[in-house]
């Protein structure tokens, strides 16, 4: 981490193996040197956002089912559904779900869209909220809701 690329001088990255703590402050991880009895931030990374391993929809009649499933959540606050029914022209935020997961542990997320149509198309829209604001979409799936049963008379005679 300690490369010239870093800007670092040649004197003062020989300190790199001096490498005091890590300090997690705003969203980005920041390496502390002590150097000359003072700390002084040298480097720093922001974490990346929530990593999504799964995304999926799964319509039914009367609802979709939305599950998307993280593997870690470094700062991530929430995530939110968008949902279009005209084909992608338009999104609207329909749910919002706040982050279960941590910085080295997933979730497992699961909502029922019950605001639908019987054979209806809809697009669901992934988005993860972080500390700072920030909001990075993790991709668009597709739930078409099966028809309505049809209702037969019955006739016992």
């Amino acid at each position: 981490m300690c490369a010239p690329e870093t800007g670092l001088t040649r004197r003062f990255a020989r300190l790199c193996p001096y490498v005091m703590h890590v300090q997690r402050a705003l969203g980005a991880l920041f390496l502390i040197l002590l150097w000359g009895g003072t700390q002084q931030a040298v480097w720093s990374l922001s974490l990346p956002a929530a990593d999504v391993i799964r995304f999926e929809a799964h319509p039914l009649p009367n609802r979709v089912i939305v599950i998307w499933e993280t593997t870690s959540e470094p700062d991530t606050v929430g995530f939110e559904i968008l949902r279009s029914d005209d084909g992608g022209a338009t999104f609207s935020t329909v749910h919002y779900e706040s982050a279960q997961g941590t910085d080295v542990t997933g979730y497992r997320y699961q909502w029922s869209d019950i605001e639908v149509e019987p054979g209806t198309t809809y697009l669901y829209t992934l988005v993860s909220i972080d500390v700072a604001g920030q909001r990075r979409e993790h991709g668009t799936v597709t739930g078409t809701t099966l028809p309505a049963p049809k209702k037969t008379a019955f006739n016992p005679g």
